[in-house]
């Protein structure tokens, strides 16, 4: 079926409109990252650099920064590992339960991130584990 000329071009409108609405905050962040104000507002009050430098000097942040590459790095190459490993396994083999193995390795792509790390937080709790670097990577 095609579609008719009207109709793509009210669908490229949509999506235009739906888009820009999207990410127009998230443009807007490193405009008011200069602004001498500490709330994010209109109009902005003067220029300046600031808030980089106490960024610069922050050892709290820094200390979050890395916290943060460290996670990041350490789950893209568990995950990738993981993966790889599943994805030969579901391809491959013929196994009872193959299905169900698919699900789960798909069930984080429909879940929303709040619900899973909830409920792991509360096995982890439950468990009687120490929240860690180890519990976020692994989790």
């Amino acid at each position: 079926m095609k579609r008719t000329g009207i109709a793509t071009r009210v669908l490229a409108f949509y999506v235009t409109v739906y888009v820009t609405i999207l990410y127009f905050p998230v443009l807007l962040l490193p405009v008011f990252s200069f602004n001498n104000s500490a709330t994010p507002k209109l109009p902005l009050s003067g220029f300046t650099f600031k808030w980089y430098e106490s960024l610069s000097t922050n050892a709290t942040m820094h200390a979050a920064a890395w916290n943060s590459l460290v996670v990041g790095a350490s789950a893209a190459v568990l995950s990738t590992i993981l993966g790889i490993c599943a994805a030969r396994a579901i391809t491959r083999y013929s196994f009872r339960g193959k299905g169900a193995a698919t699900g789960l390795i798909m069930a984080p792509l429909v879940l929303p991130e709040i619900i899973i790390a909830i409920s792991l937080l509360v096995v982890l709790l439950g468990l009687g584990l120490e929240l860690s670097l180890l519990t976020v990577i692994v989790g």
